[in-house]
């Protein structure tokens, strides 16, 4: 390329764009990833932590973590979490996204829309109407002490909560993905399936799914790492439940003494992890070859009998609890609160 067809592309303000991009990007994202790699090879933590010790110094931090109850307790806490909560939102999830795409339903466009509109709640918001709702003065259990005459106390406290709130949080990502990969399905792939003699189980298991792998695995992942990375639902109804977003804030905040070499070692490790299971599922969907493009519409029939009531309850399950947190601080907001 010639003086003049390099300046020439230096002037396309795509270039400059991109450019702009990359200098944000290094400044913002990988200088304080850096930082933290950098801080996690510090031997002052390591030092603080077990005096000094055993094996290469800069490797002083992370043998202090796989060998410390405190930092594994919180590793295998944050994995159950995302285990436990993916799992429960993808049994809801998928069920709900395949009968959507299948069915007519009526009201479908609105259950779309809310589902969507419930991403939108911070997971703080989110947690702290949960402790409106059930905590000891909670809204639930005020009601039910007025109804039964006796204090019962539902509540969402450590691990259980945790996992409850984080659920339903990460419960519309898992859905939106796999009901798009569902939907844009051409119709012919089942067609051919029955036509040889596969029933709707066997149709589903061999082809259907399959094809929705992608949108159903990558919202797996985003629900995973959702819930790894949450730091507000742990912190204010997880209590004696320590997980890794807890473990680095405390770490860097502690008020008896931080210890920012063990923050930065934890959190490098939560970022070795994310990119593990990301660089999983790249693995996973280029391992095998996903093709599926819609050719033509066919109009969906409506559900009858079972399969439409047990679309409305499943509907109606998602669409309550997705969005009881959010009219609970709706009402509150107008309220004075007494307890």
């Amino acid at each position: 390329m010639t003086p003049h067809g390099r300046l020439a592309r230096l002037r396309d303000p795509w270039v400059l764009f991109s450019a702009l991009c990359t200098v944000i990007a290094i400044v913002l994202i990988v200088l304080p990833l850096v930082q933290i790699a950098v801080s996690s090879f510090s031997d002052a933590g390591a030092r603080a932590g077990a005096g000094g010790g055993s094996g290469a110094a800069f490797l002083r931090n992370y043998a202090l973590f796989f060998s410390r109850k405190r930092y594994l307790v919180a590793l295998f806490n944050s994995l159950k979490v995302v285990f436990v909560s993916t799992g429960a939102a993808t049994a809801l999830a998928l069920p709900l996204a395949f009968l959507l795409s299948r069915w007519q339903v009526r009201g479908k466009n609105a259950i779309l829309t809310l589902i969507t509109m419930a991403t939108a709640a911070p997971p703080f918001l989110g947690a702290y109407a949960w402790v409106l709702l059930l905590g000891r003065y909670g809204a639930l259990n005020r009601l039910l002490f007025h109804v039964l005459g006796q204090d019962i106390v539902l509540t969402l406290r450590g691990q259980f909560g945790v996992i409850w709130v984080i659920t339903w949080l990460v419960l519309p990502l898992v859905f939106l993905l796999t009901y798009d990969s569902f939907t844009n399905q051409d119709p012919s792939h089942r067609e051919a399936s029955m036509s040889l003699g596969g029933n709707r189980l066997a149709t589903f298991l061999r082809v259907e799914l399959p094809l929705a792998a992608p949108g159903l695995i990558t919202g797996m992942l985003m629900a995973a790492l959702a819930g790894f990375s949450d730091f507000g639902t742990p912190s204010i109804i997880g209590g004696e439940f320590p997980v890794l977003p807890t473990l680095v804030y405390g770490e860097f905040v502690s008020e008896v003494g931080g210890n920012l070499s063990m923050a930065s070692t934890s959190g490098v490790i939560m970022i070795v992890l994310s990119t593990v299971a990301l660089v999983g599922q790249r693995m996973t969907l280029a391992s095998r070859t996903f093709s599926s493009v819609q050719t033509r519409f066919l109009k969906l029939p409506r559900p009858r009998g079972a399969a439409r009531a047990f679309t409305a309850v499943l509907a109606a399950l998602v669409l309550t609890l997705s969005f009881l947190p959010h009219v609970t601080l709706l009402v509150i907001s107008f309220m004075k609160w007494k307890w």
